[in-house]
């Protein structure tokens, strides 16, 4: 956020009042989940519910420098988008593919729960009405993950 300061608004889990001068312009930027940490390079719960200057995440040097060119600039929301555009393309190699379609989503207006239905594995296709492993002694539900196979296992015997 700049209202003649940086300053990086960590992940609210509840309302956050934030006192202003009369007629004070500010200017923010809000990311999709997950990319804050791309940005800012500190892990976001780090910055849960916090109001934190961006002197205390990034070289001071290079915060005064943007805050002259924020100054400067007639409008602020291109600079600061340009510097965190900047940021995520230096660090782009870090991102996947699937959490890239995962923020896709989610921007586009899925819920959470709709999203994890659609990433989750799926279950190979049955060869049969009753599966490909009908009828063969030891065989088990096919569980998607090695830790959910073994709680299966668990709670058949």
């Amino acid at each position: 956020m700049w209202d003649g300061a940086l300053v990086v608004a960590g992940p609210d889990t509840r309302a956050h009042l934030f006192a202003r001068r009369p007629g004070a312009r500010i200017t923010g930027l809000r990311f999709p989940p997950g990319t804050g940490p791309l940005v800012f390079g500190v892990p976001a719960h780090e910055l849960c519910d916090q109001r934190v200057p961006l002197a205390d995440v990034w070289p001071e040097r290079a915060v005064r420098m943007l805050a002259e060119r924020v100054a400067e600039a007639p409008e602020t929301g291109r600079v600061l988008e340009a510097v965190a555009a900047g940021r995520l393309a230096a660090r782009a190699p870090s991102v996947t593919p699937v959490s890239g379609a995962v923020a896709e989503l989610l921007a586009g207006g899925r819920s959470v729960t709709e999203v994890h239905r659609a990433a989750r594995p799926r279950r190979p296709p049955r060869a049969g009405p009753d599966g490909p492993r009908a009828g063969v002694r030891g065989s088990r539900p096919w569980c998607g993950t090695p830790v959910r196979r073994r709680a299966v296992r668990h709670f058949r015997r």
